[in-house]
């Protein structure tokens, strides 16, 4: 389990540093003499996120090796959880990075 507690660790803080990085990109850009610096700090939202798909499918590849689960399962219930919930995050902060 160790595996999937520091995927889900490295998932769960690129997405949270990702969003924390673009809101903090929208206010500097406020200050026209701040855009490049708000344009970097924008790609590196953008870098995490990216890095989240990376790490997103290391555990989707780790988790399809398990054996077959049933719905009463805590491994499913977990993996189905907060795979939507993720994923639903994931989308958030990519409109605002694309918005940006």
């Amino acid at each position: 389990m160790v595996k999937y507690k520091a995927l889900y660790k490295a998932m769960y803080d690129d997405l949270k540093d990702s969003e924390m990085m673009i809101c903090y990109a929208d206010e500097i850009r406020e200050n026209k003499e701040d855009a490049a610096l708000a344009d970097a700090i924008a790609k590196y939202a953008q870098y995490r996120l990216n890095h989240f798909m990376e790490f997103h499918k290391l555990f989707e590849n780790e988790a399809s090796k398990e054996p077959q689960v049933n719905a009463e399962s805590v491994a499913y219930c977990m993996w189905d959880t907060t795979h939507e919930m993720m994923m639903e995050w994931y989308g958030s902060i990519k409109q605002k990075i694309e918005k940006f």
